[in-house]
């Protein structure tokens, strides 16, 4: 596979983001040194480098440990929402905001976004052993492995991954939060509450969602055909709207939360760009954050930890899947243009091998 190959997917972040995009990702703890300069920079720094403690301490002692000693990453699902939570909490009690209302709204959507999920987790993988990874982490196994041919550098992949998620919570999601909570503009923006408004009703989507999925997963499990049975595909498709839309609305709701988090942290952007203390670096820094807070989280749901790892064990589960593939867009609830939708019945397999092929014959 190529030594240099080798040590990109170790070292890549996610799945699908560019190379080009690699360096400014792990850049992106520097933009908050490039603020210390004036008091609001300090404050801002001060709540990073007490928020990296918190989830290095969570993250060893939950994550990075228990996946060394047993080899599989699930206790990361553990591990994430609960570092989102800390996050929050951290944000409340350490943010320096000259008005506690924005930063009240801010970390209260994030810690009941967090909490839901972390509750969830604790509850479901409750006592917290894995017999097998769970499948997302075994298909990102067996993609690691066809990418470079080295599975005994698995381990190592693991331990990055998880990190991934770490660093996560301590920089792409942290900084619009911990820009919120220390910005001294004592006036809140309409845009903030835009923002709040928005992930109200995007979060009352991805529950909406998941709610169908569980009302699906009763139904199916009475009619005796739960193993296969396709939610959003025929006889699954009445009263199940918003999986006929896209098959994922899960994860899309998801995403358009932490999109709504962005719109929220927008005029704080805005007044550090105003602030006249700050170096040009630092102004433009945090409008590269924003976007890499969207970029990766979109590239995790769709094709690291979500949609692709679910789909390649669906498709060969389920014989109406591919019908269903066809007929329904991957991700987006609309087409958008620019955007891959993989509709190709058998995606994320059948893509790959039309690609595989494709560049064979090109070599040829």
């Amino acid at each position: 596979m190529g030594f240099l190959n080798t040590v990109y997917r170790l070292i890549e972040p996610g799945a699908k983001l560019h190379p080009i995009e690699l360096l400014p990702f792990y850049l992106l703890p520097s933009f908050f040194y490039f603020v210390s300069g004036t008091d609001w920079g300090a404050d801002i720094v001060a709540t990073c480098l007490l928020n990296l403690f918190i989830q290095g301490v969570l993250f060893l002692l939950v994550v990075q440990i228990p996946t060394a000693v047993t080899g599989h990453m699930s206790y990361v699902d553990i591990g994430w929402p609960c570092g989102l939570v800390a996050l929050a909490i951290t944000c409340l009690v350490d943010g320096n905001s000259t008005d506690p209302t924005r930063k009240n709204l801010a970390a209260t959507c994030l810690l009941l976004h967090g909490s839901r999920m972390a509750i969830g987790a604790l509850v479901l993988f409750f006592p917290y052993v894995f017999k097998d990874d769970l499948s997302r982490y075994q298909y990102a196994k067996s993609r690691f492995v066809a990418e470079t041919d080295s599975p005994s550098l698995w381990p190592l992949k693991q331990q990055h991954d998880t990190l991934m998620q770490m660093y996560a919570n301590t920089v792409t999601l942290a900084g619009p939060f911990i820009l919120m909570a220390t910005n001294p503009n004592p006036s809140l923006h309409p845009v903030e509450i835009l923002g709040g408004v928005m992930w109200a009703c995007c979060s009352v989507c991805e529950s909406t969602a998941d709610l169908q999925m569980n009302r699906f997963v009763k139904a199916a499990k009475k009619n005796g055909d739960i193993r296969t049975a396709v939610l959003g595909y025929a006889p699954y498709d009445k009263g199940y709207f918003l999986w006929t839309i896209c098959r994922h609305p899960n994860y899309f709701f998801e995403w358009m939360c932490w999109n709504s988090f962005i719109v929220m942290a927008v005029p704080s952007v805005v007044d550090l760009y105003n602030d006249p203390g700050q170096s040009p670096y630092a102004k433009a820094a945090f409008v590269v954050l924003l976007y890499f807070t969207s970029r990766s989280f979109y590239d995790c749901l769709l094709y690291w930890t979500g949609a692709e790892p679910a789909e390649a064990r669906s498709v060969g589960r389920r014989p109406d899947y591919k019908k269903y593939q066809e007929i329904t867009r991957v991700f987006w609830p609309v087409w958008v243009p620019f955007f891959a939708h993989h509709q190709t019945p058998g995606w994320p397999r059948a893509e790959e091998e039309s690609e595989r092929l494709a560049a064979d014959s090109n070599q040829k």
